[in-house]
Formats: structure tokens, sequence, C-alpha cells
């Protein structure tokens, strides 16, 4: 966990780091430049995550699951808007329906704290919650990046005939 200067949330959980450049609006990612500077002061979980092209620091499309780092919630009593995967996509296809299904029971056990979940794969968000292994919990929100019109994903409005947040 870390404390954060993001405005619109207190606390940023990380049970997933890396990721895959999607699309061009990949191209600006934050998570890409912090993971390089997290690598250089020799935090181990980002070691790998990204190499040098062009200058810039890009993501490798390696992926790391942070056993460690998953109760991490249940030890806050202060109730806490909580960034999950600022570092990473937990809708990534190298993340483990079982992962997310452990990631999920966290959160359900933590119904005191507001779980923010973004995601540039919204079908895979669509296809992996829809299943019958995943309850809708009314602590976490959903939300997916939108660039432009260009790039179109499906449209999320409700699922299981709960409304989508």
């Amino acid at each position: 966990m870390a404390e954060t200067s993001i405005e619109w949330t207190d606390a940023t959980w990380n049970p997933v780091a890396g990721c895959t450049v999607l699309t061009a609006g990949c191209t600006n990612c934050y998570a890409m430049r912090m993971a390089a500077r997290l690598e250089a002061m020799g935090t181990e979980k980002y070691r790998g995550l990204t190499r040098k092209s062009g200058g810039r620091s890009v993501w490798t499309g390696k992926i790391r699951l942070d056993q460690a780092s998953l109760d991490t919630p249940k030890t806050w009593s202060k109730p806490r808007k909580v960034f999950v995967n600022s570092m990473s996509d937990l809708f990534h296809d190298d993340v483990p329906v079982e992962f997310i299904l452990r990631v999920w029971a966290v959160m359900s056990a933590t119904p005191r704290h507001t779980y923010q979940i973004l995601t540039k794969r919204p079908e895979r968000m669509f296809e992996v919650l829809a299943s019958a292994s995943f309850e809708i919990l009314p602590n976490v929100w959903l939300g997916t990046s939108v660039e432009d019109g260009r790039v179109e994903h499906v449209g999320l409005h409700r699922l299981g005939g709960a409304p989508f947040h």
C-alpha cells in the first residue's frame, strides 16, 4: 500500500505489477515511468517490467502477481478509497481469474473500504465478472479508460442486472 497524492483516492494497492502497451493512449502512462524508477531504486517487484525504447520506459508485457500484498487492506482500520492496481491492470490477460478472485475476496472481506478499479480491458472485465464466481460488491467502483472515438470497447452498463459502477 502507498499513500498517494492522487486527488481522487486515499491510497493505492498493487497486488499486480506490470502491463502491456495496448493502445496509443498507453504512450503517456505514468505507471510505466514509475515502474522504471522503482526498479532503478532496487524495488524487486518492478524488476524487468519495463525497458527503454526511444529514450522512454515502456512496458515489457510481463506482469507480476504480488501474493504478499493481498491481505494489506485487511490491516487498515480506517476506511479508505483505494485505487486497485495503479501500477497495472487487474484485467490484463495474463492475470489468472483465480488471482482476480483472491483480490475480490479481500475487497469483499473489507467493506469499510471503497475500491476503485480502472481497466483498459473492459471486455475481459465483463467476461470475468459475469461468471458465476463473482458477486457484485457495493464497495467496488469499476471504470474503463476512454481515449477517443477510434478506440471502441463493449458498452458496459449492467452486470447481472445490477448497476455497473
